[in-house]
């Protein structure tokens, strides 16, 4: 039998946990505040007293409000507050859930004061209390048995939910049959389809949209949209730290304004206000700034590069354009698919005009060997283009769209000029875009030539010729290392000099 002692233990810790239980009902902003060493922001505690009183809660965010953190919180506050409970947590992929959602988790768990019961052990991506008493992270794409994990107490969190298909969401649902089943969706709202956009439009969730301009960076100046508009920003912010690190901050959607056209972009619009953008496909380049482009004459100060684009098949034309800094001046096509005759055509061009400029080569198929024969020519400097592989830009999707959302960027800018002819004009109006899970997706090939009934091999050179091959990353202003300049001092268009394919200015 217990001893008088070890049972009044036992009553204080459970008045105690009652009493906290019932703290955190009535207050749990309050009780979070004093338990963690933050404080929350006016929708953050919206957000919070909203899920433990709602069954369903769906948040639209912009880029960096915090919202992972949000996610956090809520878990913990939600497994000391309902006791036996079952807290599911999950996320595109696994890297979302440990390294970011679970990692929050861990750091409000160990910050704690006072800290959590020694039988709480918080692991990498499940917190462990009891058998009938847990949380649990998994990502959409691992397999899960659902089979016994439901709960008289049950909490599903889906931190990007705009990533998670439909599937999932119909797996999920099975498990909130209790009457107590409340369900947190979050995410930047870029998709305009699956279970998260038709989220805000039904009756029983309780919807929030987080702007950038709610949030404290923000706030703490009295910046709105007619500050990124005019730069006045800058002048509100020079000299002071921002009193949220971490969060979104002025610089950011400075930048991003004049990066990605204005804020009708529908990238701006999801990743600033918050909202969904009216639609998640748009043309890439639109045809105001292609032809401005045509127009103006910039001068050749900057780096040179060459970009060739391989011909694979069909009618597909292989195409060397050069740059001579952000100005156009040379291109140049072939019709044949020799590898041999190909490589030895470009390197003739390339010895001719300018060796020292890097050439950036689409290297799949054919293109690796002629990649593979241009790297065997004395001085040229080969940098391998794959559309398909990985980007160094998180918020695109491949290489090629990061390379094109590049080349966007540069023509809205007004930093490009020269020889942009009628079909390159074609080609490039042609391109789309579209933003799943948040990450830029530039179309195909094969679906540009459905449209033009032609490859847009002189648009992807030109592509290539403007690649910021210094870190194979979309970045403002093309960086190449120091080369020796060695571009002749000859007029390249003089009648006969180049012969007839080259395309006079």
């Amino acid at each position: 039998m217990d001893s008088e002692k070890t049972k009044r233990v036992r009553i204080l810790k459970l008045q105690r946990e009652a009493a906290n239980r019932y703290m955190i009902a009535n207050n749990p902003v309050g009780y979070a505040e004093s338990r963690l060493p933050y404080k929350f922001w006016q929708i953050q505690k919206e957000i919070i007293e909203a899920v433990l009183r709602n069954p369903y809660v769906c948040v639209k965010s912009c880029h960096s409000s915090g919202k992972t953190f949000l996610a956090g919180t809520t878990v913990l506050l939600f497994l000391e507050t309902y006791v036996p409970s079952k807290a599911f947590t999950t996320a595109p992929s696994n890297h979302q859930v440990e390294k970011l959602l679970w990692a929050e988790i861990n750091t409000q768990f160990y910050k704690s004061n006072p800290a959590y019961p020694p039988h709480w052990r918080c692991l990498n991506k499940e917190l462990k209390i009891d058998n009938d008493h847990f949380a649990l992270g998994f990502s959409t794409d691992e397999e899960i048995n659902f089979q016994g994990l439901h709960s008289v107490n049950f909490l599903m969190v889906a931190d990007e939910a705009a990533g998670i298909p439909n599937s999932m969401f119909d797996a999920m649902k099975t498990l909130m049959t209790a009457a107590n089943s409340k369900m947190l969706l979050i995410s930047n709202p870029d998709s305009l389809s699956g279970y998260f956009y038709r989220s805000f439009e039904m009756r029983k969730f309780k919807k929030f949209t987080i702007s950038a301009f709610e949030t404290p960076n923000f706030l703490a100046f009295d910046i709105g949209m007619d500050d990124i508009r005019s730069g006045d920003w800058r002048e509100k912010i020079k000299g002071k730290e921002m009193p949220f690190p971490a969060l979104l901050s002025p610089q950011w959607v400075g930048d991003v304004y004049e990066d990605w056209g204005g804020e009708d972009s529908p990238l701006f619009v999801a990743k600033v206000f918050g909202e969904f953008p009216k639609s998640a496909i748009d043309t890439l380049i639109p045809l105001m700034y292609i032809e401005s482009a045509q127009k103006r004459d910039i001068g050749t100060r900057g780096n040179n590069q060459w970009g060739l684009d391989v011909a694979r098949k069909g009618n597909d034309s292989s195409v060397l354009r050069y740059r001579r800094g952000p100005r156009v001046e040379i291109t140049k096509v072939m019709h044949k698919f020799d590898t041999t005759e190909l490589a030895d055509w470009a390197g003739r061009i390339i010895r001719e005009v300018d060796d020292s400029a890097p050439v950036v080569v689409d290297a799949v198929g054919i293109g690796a060997g002629v990649a593979d024969m241009l790297e065997n020519h004395k001085h040229l400097r080969v940098f391998r283009y794959m559309g398909s592989a990985e980007s160094a830009d998180e918020n695109c999707f491949n290489q090629r769209s990061e390379f094109y959302w590049h080349l966007r960027k540069l023509f809205v800018k007004g930093k490009i000029s020269g020889h942009i002819d009628e079909a390159t004009k074609e080609e490039l109006s042609a391109l789309d875009y579209k933003i799943p899970r948040g990450k830029v997706k530039v179309c195909k090939k094969d679906d540009i030539k459905k449209k033009i009934a032609r490859s847009p091999d002189k648009a992807d050179a030109l592509m290539l010729c403007f690649a910021p091959v210094d870190s194979l990353s979309a970045i403002d202003d093309i960086i190449i290392p120091e080369v020796k300049e060695k571009v002749k001092s000859m007029n390249f268009y003089s009648t006969g000099q180049m012969g007839e394919d080259w395309f006079p200015l």
